[in-house]
């Protein structure tokens, strides 16, 4: 199965218009950013709605670091240190595993790393951390 493209999965979603995304592509080819990006400063789309269809396109989770209300245990479980230097927020815990906000959480590494500072299983949501 072919995996669909971000512009393919924002026009299907109805974000954008075809005519947006040729005009994004055109201005994309100038400014070398990434489509989701040059629809973000372009206004055709909210960072937070580019950022719900990337979580889309991975198959992974979007959190809306606005929308939740993180108890102080869990805030506990990182380390200032280790928070700033992955760029990673804890949210929440379920059945022993953290998860956390994070802008790429398909960064086995940090995710590994952190998963080891905490000992326990760490999951990655997309996030504009």
């Amino acid at each position: 199965m072919k995996e669909l493209r971000i512009g393919d999965l924002l026009l299907q979603q109805e974000f954008i218009t075809e005519y947006q995304l040729k005009v994004a592509l055109g201005e994309q080819k100038k400014t070398k950013r990434t489509l989701g990006a040059q629809l973000v400063a372009m206004e055709y789309i909210t960072r937070d709605e580019c950022l719900m269809v990337v979580a889309d396109q991975l198959g992974m989770d979007y959190i809306l670091l606005d929308s939740v209300d993180v108890p102080s245990p869990i805030y506990e479980k990182l380390k200032f240190q280790v928070c700033d230097q992955y760029q990673v927020m804890p949210v929440f815990e379920k059945d022993g595993v953290l998860y956390v906000a994070m802008a790429h959480p398909q960064n086995v590494e940090h995710l590994d790393a952190i998963s080891f500072s905490v000992s326990a299983q760490v999951i990655g949501l997309v996030s504009d951390t």
